[in-house]
């Protein structure tokens, strides 16, 4: 690690007089060190790396950028080890941090990430909340993609609350951002999502032709895993309509791709 990452002895040892520019680099270069050992997937050295840092860094007052940062990247770590509640708690942290910091949009998005932890984490009202606080924060800064992103993420609550003409409406609002924006990834979610609420209404015909949309979208992506899930939700589908030869046809094309 001290091989890797020489500066942090430096900044040790000196780091009461160092300048707010000398540590902000040390953020920086630590950052782009462990964002390439994030990436190889040696999760647990990138943690330890990023926690060193930080106790150094969090010594000292200001930095917020790179505090934000690094703490952004502790929490992808440890929500890729499946600590989900120890994750949402840094991009909390994260999230005020670049907020403060001027961030914006890497703190809309950190924001967006407490919301889908909520949610995973059983607290819908919460997941509510920073999703609405997303949204806000997207808007006032002309955020388009966060936007998007937020107004699906809030949709899937309102569809479990049943408000299925409110998480529509939003939603078709997300879809028009994506298409704006040009992002087929963004559109292929809310096509999906969009089918999702139809099948809800009863609406099944249109229901399957979003999904044929959005599998259509994802096959021009070579999106395996999405074509995957999208062929499941299909063969449900299917099964609900009475159809069941249709239905087992796309979970043998559904396990070809896993294979």
């Amino acid at each position: 690690m001290s091989n890797k990452i020489p500066q942090l002895t430096v900044i040790a040892e000196e780091l009461h007089s160092a300048s707010e520019e000398e540590l902000q680099k040390l953020a920086v270069s630590v950052y782009d060190v462990v964002f390439e050992i994030y990436k190889s997937g040696e999760n647990s050295e990138a943690k330890n790396i990023c926690l060193e840092t930080l106790e150094l860094l969090n010594q000292t007052a200001g930095v917020l950028k790179g505090k934000g940062f690094l703490n952004k990247l502790l929490a992808n770590t440890l929500h890729k080890q499946g600590n989900l509640k120890d994750s949402l708690k840094y991009n909390f942290l994260a999230g005020e941090q670049l907020l403060a910091a001027g961030e914006k949009k890497t703190a809309a998005s950190v924001y967006g990430n407490c919301g889908a932890l909520l949610y995973y984490l059983g607290d819908n009202a919460g997941s509510y909340k920073w999703q609405l606080t997303t949204l806000q924060i997207s808007k006032e800064n002309d955020l388009k993609y966060e936007e998007a992103r937020a107004l699906v993420n809030i949709s899937v609550i309102l569809e479990q609350r049943r408000e299925y003409s409110e998480a529509l409406k939003i939603l078709k609002q997300a879809k028009s951002i994506f298409v704006e924006l040009s992002d087929n990834r963004g559109l292929s979610y809310s096509l999906s999502a969009i089918a999702i609420v139809k099948d809800q209404l009863g609406e099944t015909k249109e229901s399957l032709e979003y999904h044929e949309q959005a599998l259509k979208l994802r096959k021009e992506m070579g999106d395996e895993r999405e074509i995957l899930l999208s062929f499941l939700t299909f063969s449900n589908y299917f099964l609900d309509i009475n159809q069941p030869q249709k239905a087992e046809q796309l979970c043998l094309q559904a396990l070809t791709i896993t294979d």
